[in-house]
């Protein structure tokens, strides 16, 4: 028997070592590239964060180490004014209280880098630069441990190395990258392999009382109820089948497992329909307090990680060769359907991977492991199902051997085809250098009242560098407050612009539900009100416009939510593509896609057709210039910076935008706006005039 085999066990643990240094050096080797980048890559000595959220938990980290971190207080950074403002004010039910408050819940991250730093004497930045790599490839573990148990050691392996090395993986754990997702495939393996062992083994109160510890610690990791939920509903099902022969010590077991998480976990039901029906049929309820936005448009189209992905680049995201991945998805499926009492454990995490084909790539991570499996599985399958019933390899030793050649044939295979494939994933941090240093220069140069007015994908960065409160961040984004300042850096309008900038910072949302509930008026007419200054008064707080050199790169997105059309639910995009072209003469540039711009004549000449210029901008270290050739069309945009040209090409009307008026050419109205600090491209910093009362 394999169990018995002490050789064959010391063999796969090997190449279980192999798997978990080859986990270290994918990610390892991306240190290379950060030492190398130190001037953008690092700021006042510390590595900068890959991920805006990251910079959300670091920021926790250094409260709970400064002790301003309580549970149940109101996150004084986050979401203003509601963080200020309470339903009351505005005579509605407490319901209807916006404020983002400090949680132990999913904060547990947080905990652990703060007392981790206090224990080290390191920063938190530099913990997460050399443990994050540490803690992600720590999922391997309990996947092949499950496996392993289970008496599949081919599948513990590949399953192990494909899920800690599929590229979706990988991208979601990568180098300064403090997140949840560092143990999100951990937790849930772990608490599957302990049920599992639970009802394997004799030694149940030890198992169960792990169980229920692992599930615990995971509420506080994550904070996601239905996952939990799901994680125990196998439990649920086994013991109700059985229900008849339930013993003392059963009703006893299950105590120790459910009554810890009792007060969570009775929610968690609920939230995983809402889930289901979200993300499979697109019909989730709605919530009633969200109800009376509904006219608004819907945020969460924009962000990447909610986007569905092809079934194609699903396959491609675990494994490069997307006939593995095939593969092994249709022997993840034969481990499930031949061994299900076994496997029951790992239902819920298998169906969160299943979302992949149905919802947000983030989902995609789920999955790697299964591929893995899968693929190991079919190798069981051939040699140990199918080929005796063939007469072939009926001997019990040639079963293992050949099994087991082939299954390290295809683990070298597989460890080949990953390399290459993650050799092309980078690694760098969300924002460079340069924009630290413009967020620090707000902490040292702004009263710590100041307001951040910019896109919520910055938010959280803010908060972190600039220690300053912004209107909506990467938690708080999915409001009217983001349609708002969408349309605040749409609009042609000054006036409007400020009108809208002082309806959000007096009102917020509460105000908004006030407005709407007690009036009795839709989103457009609220619109409409706020556009001409019906709600306008004098902004009590510092405001800054701080309009950054990504922004109008996402110049797609903002003018779509601030073109939105309320009776045809849906906005008008408009884009600023880069383009790679060479300067053939003054004039004349030859870009891919044999497209000429020819600046003279104000031309776009490409296969099809000739296209009219309506303007070029050309924007160095002196004031910008601006050539106009027509009434309309799309433009040019020309940025040079240290000699180096950048060429982009503008939708029609980019260039009559606030966003683009008074970040790239600083033309404002100083009846409005007050330009403090002018760092191009980097970012241009405007401060909002308090009151405009004597203005027209």
């Amino acid at each position: 028997m394999r169990e018995n085999n002490k050789l064959y066990s010391f063999y796969f643990i090997a190449l279980f070592i192999a798997v978990l240094a080859f986990g270290l050096y994918v990610r390892f080797t991306k240190f290379e590239i950060w030492e190398k980048n130190r001037d953008a890559f690092f700021y006042s000595g510390e590595p900068i964060y890959s991920e805006f959220d990251s910079m959300y938990f670091a920021r926790l980290a250094e409260n709970i180490k400064s002790g301003s971190f309580k549970a149940g207080d109101v996150d004084s950074l986050r979401f203003f004014p509601d963080n200020r403002l309470k339903a009351q004010d505005f005579g509605l039910d407490e319901k209807y209280d916006f404020q983002l408050k400090y949680s132990v819940v999913g904060s547990l991250i947080s905990y652990i880098f703060a007392y981790l730093s206090v224990l080290s004497g390191k920063s938190i930045a530099w913990l997460s630069y050399y443990l994050v790599p540490l803690l992600s490839i720590s999922a391997a573990i309990p996947i092949f441990l499950y496996f392993y148990s289970a008496g599949l050691p081919i599948s513990a392996i590949l399953g192990s190395l494909v899920g800690i090395t599929s590229s979706v993986y990988i991208a979601r754990t990568n180098i300064m990258r403090l997140d949840t997702d560092l143990l999100n495939l951990t937790f849930p393996f772990l608490i599957a392999f302990l049920l599992y062992r639970y009802f394997e083994s004799e030694r149940k109160l030890l198992w169960i009382s792990f169980s229920s510890i692992a599930l615990l610690l995971y509420y506080l990791w994550y904070g996601h109820n239905n996952i939990n939920f799901a994680l125990i509903l196998p439990v649920i099902i086994l013991y109700l089948i059985r229900y008849r022969s339930l013993s003392k010590k059963d009703i006893l077991y299950i105590a120790i497992l459910i009554l810890p998480q009792i007060w969570y976990i009775y929610a968690g039901p609920y939230y995983l329909y809402i889930q289901i029906a979200t993300l499979i049929f697109g019909k989730g309820p709605e919530v009633s307090v969200y109800s009376i936005f509904k006219d608004f448009p819907n945020v969460f189209i924009s962000i990447s990680e909610l986007q569905k992905y092809s079934f194609k680049t699903v396959l491609q995201s675990t494994n490069s060769v997307e006939v593995f991945s095939f593969i092994g998805l249709l022997g993840a499926f034969l481990v499930f359907i031949l061994n299900i009492r076994s496997m029951i454990f790992l239902l819920p995490i298998f169906g969160i991977g299943l979302l992949s084909f149905f919802g947000g790539n983030r989902f995609v991570m789920y999955l790697g492991s299964f591929i893995g499996v899968g693929l190991g599985y079919f190798i069981h399958f051939l040699f140990e199902k199918v080929f005796p019933k063939l007469d072939l390899y009926t001997e019990r030793n040639k079963q293992i051997a050949m099994s087991t050649l082939i299954g390290s044939l295809l683990f070298l295979l597989t460890l080949m085809v990953q390399d290459r494939a993650l050799v092309l994933l980078g690694s760098s941090p969300i924002i460079t250098s340069r924009e630290v240093e413009i967020m620090d220069w707000i902490r040292k140069n702004t009263p710590s009242s100041s307001i951040i007015y910019t896109w919520w994908d910055t938010g959280y960065a803010f908060e972190l560098y600039s220690k300053r409160a912004v209107l909506h961040d990467g938690g708080s984004q999915s409001t009217p407050k983001t349609y708002f300042v969408a349309r605040s850096f749409t609009t042609e309008d000054p006036k409007e612009a400020w009108n809208i900038t002082s309806f959000l910072s007096n009102y917020g949302l509460v105000g908004m539900a006030s407005i709407l509930l007690k009036e009795g008026i839709g989103g457009e007419e609220l619109v409409r009100r706020v556009k001409d200054g019906i709600y306008s008064k004098d902004i009590k707080e510092p405001i800054y416009w701080v309009l950054t050199e990504d922004m109008l790169f996402k110049s797609g997105w903002i003018t779509y939510f601030g073109s939105y059309n309320f009776k045809e639910k849906r906005g008008v995009s408009k884009n600023i593509y880069g383009l790679s072209c060479k300067i053939v003469s003054e004039k004349i540039f030859e870009c891919l896609g044999n497209r000429k711009i020819d600046l003279d004549k104000g031309l776009i000449i490409d296969k099809s057709k000739t296209t009219r210029l309506k303007a070029l901008y050309f924007i160095d270290d002196n004031s910008p210039k601006i050539i106009e050739y027509n009434k309309d069309g799309p433009s040019i945009l020309l940025i040079q910076q240290k000699g180096n040209i950048n060429v982009y090409m503008m939708d029609a009307g980019v260039d009559n935008t606030m966003l683009f008026k008074m970040y790239v050419l600083r033309q404002y109205d100083s009846n409005y706006f007050e330009l403090i600090q002018d760092k191009f491209p980097t970012a241009v910093i405007y401060k909002v005039k308090g009151s405009i009362s004597n203005k027209e």
